[in-house]
């Protein structure tokens, strides 16, 4: 897919019911590095929807990391590899 087919499915106007948010959510692994960088180009060209994709994204980054972050405490608490295989395993 290219990143003008990925700017059309990320960017306004919606399906009834989805939001900036539900499709970020939707296509995050699509999010890499040069389409990010597509969708600032955007911005600094005057379409300010694009930001709101963008502000989605922050924030999907930020919920996705937390959870990461939890993971990993709880992986690290269990001490013993074989008891944080086990916790993997829970995940």
């Amino acid at each position: 897919m290219s990143y003008d087919d990925m700017v059309k499915k990320v960017l306004p106007p919606y399906k009834p019911g989805d939001t900036a948010a539900s499709v970020v959510f939707s296509y995050y692994d699509m999010f890499d590095a040069q389409f990010i960088k597509v969708l600032k180009e955007r911005i600094s060209n005057g379409e300010t929807e694009t930001q709101i994709v963008l502000d989605a994204l922050s924030i999907e980054q930020n919920k996705r990391m937390s959870v990461a972050t939890e993971h990993i405490k709880k992986v690290l608490a269990a001490g013993d590899p074989m008891r944080m295989e086990g916790v993997i395993g829970k995940l």
